[in-house]
C-alpha cells in the first residue's frame, strides 16, 4: 500500500484519521452527512487534526492501526513506533534494518505486526515490540503487507513484480504470485479472504497504464486484470462488505468499482497531485484519499462519500 507521508519527525493527519476510523469515532462537521458534490461522489470538506507525534530523524513512510483500535505505529528508516491511541503513550519501539518502512499491517487479532522492508518482510509481536520472524525471498523493497481476514496467510508485494503469500505461522513461502509488468506498489486481501488484490506501475514510465490484478487466494490463478488507469497504480482497497473496491493512482484519481466489475462505476477526481492510498470508514459509508509526491505541491487528504454510482467525474 504505498501509504507514504512523506514527512519528517511526525505522524500526521492521516494517521490519526486512520485511528479516528478504526474506532469509529469520524463524524462529519455538523455531525451530519453533508459536502461538497463532485459530479456525483460527494466529499467531506473538513478532518480534523488531532495531535502532532515527534520522534522520526526521517520520512514516516508507512502507519497502521490495531484491529481494536487501541494502538497504532508508524514506519520509518530503520524503525517503528507505536503509541496507544487514547493518551498518545509511547510504546517500545521496534529497531531494523534494511531501509525504509514502506507499509505495516496488524494481524486479524492484534498480536503481530508486519512490516516491509528492504528485501523482506518483519513481523512484530506487539505485546513487547520484539522482532520475532524476518522473511526473505522477494528482491528490492517490499511495497505492501496484508494479513488474510483469518490471520493465516500473509501476502506482500514488492518492485520486483511479484506478490508472495506466507504462511503466516510459521514464515514458510505458499506461492509466489507472478503476472506484472510493473513494480507491484500494493497488496490487499477481499473481506472474505478469497481473493488478492494487487496494485502496480511504474512512476517513471508516465506512458504507461496502471495494472490492477485480482488473484484467487486458493489456487494463486490470476482471475483479472484492470488497466483503467492512465498511469501507475499505487493502492487498492474494499469496503467492509466487499461489494465495492477503490484504486489510487499517478493519474491523481480515485476509481471506485463494484467488486467483480471489470470496469469503474465512477471515479473521484478531487485531487491534484497523485493519489497514493485509500480506505473506507468501518461502516463502509465514507473514503479517505491522500495524495502527494515528491514535487512541490498541495500534499492532500479528502473524505469522501461514492454516492454516485456510474456518475464519476468527467476525464
Amino acid at each position: 500500500m504505498s501509504r507514504s507521508i512523506r514527512m519528517s519527525s511526525l505522524v500526521v493527519v492521516l494517521g490519526l484519521a486512520l485511528v479516528a476510523f478504526a474506532q469509529q469515532q469520524f463524524q462529519q462537521p455538523g455531525g451530519k452527512a453533508a459536502g461538497k458534490k463532485v459530479d456525483g461522489l460527494k466529499k467531506a470538506s473538513k478532518v480534523k487534526l488531532v495531535a502532532r507525534l515527534a520522534g522520526f530523524k526521517e520520512w514516516v513512510t508507512s502507519v497502521a492501526v490495531s484491529p481494536d483500535g487501541k494502538e497504532f505505529a508508524a514506519g520509518s528508516y530503520g524503525v517503528i513506533r507505536r503509541w496507544k491511541t487514547g493518551n498518545r503513550k509511547t510504546l517500545s519501539p521496534t529497531k531494523l534494518r534494511n531501509g525504509f518502512v514502506r507499509d505495516l499491517a496488524y494481524s486479524p487479532d492484534g498480536k503481530w505486526l508486519a512490516a516491509g522492508g528492504y528485501q523482506r518482510t518483519f513481523v512484530v509481536e506487539t505485546a513487547t515490540g520484539k522482532l520475532v520472524r524476518s522473511l526473505k525471498g522477494q528482491r528490492g523493497q517490499v511495497t505492501g503487507v496484508a494479513f488474510s481476514p483469518d490471520g493465516k496467510l500473509l501476502a506482500t508485494s514488492s518492485d520486483d513484480e511479484t506478490v508472495h503469500v506466507w504462511n503466516s505461522a510459521d514464515g514458510s513461502s505458499i506461492r509466489v504470485l507472478e503476472g506484472h509488468s510493473f513494480p507491484v506498489q500494493d497488496v490487499v486481501f477481499s473481506p472474505d479472504g478469497r481473493q488478492i488484490v494487487s496494485a502496480a506501475g511504474d512512476e517513471t514510465r508516465s506512458t504507461k497504464r496502471g495494472e490492477v490484478i485480482t488473484w484467487d487466494t486458493a489456487s494463486g490463478k490470476q482471475l483479472s486484470t484492470l488497466t483503467d488507469h492512465k498511469k501507475a497504480a499505487t493502492a487498492a482497497a474494499f469496503s467492509p462488505d466487499g461489494k465495492l473496491m477503490v484504486t489510487t493512482s499517478y493519474d491523481e484519481t480515485v476509481n471506485v468499482y463494484s467488486s467483480g466489475q471489470d470496469k469503474p462505476l465512477g471515479f473521484f477526481g478531487g485531487h491534484g497531485r497523485p493519489t497514493t492510498s485509500a480506505l473506507f470508514s468501518p461502516d463502509g459509508r465514507w473514503v479517505i484519499s491522500g495524495s502527494g509526491g515528491r514535487a512541490k505541491g498541495k500534499n492532500e487528504i479528502k473524505v469522501w462519500t461514492p454516492r454516485g454510482r456510474g456518475t464519476g467525474d468527467n476525464r
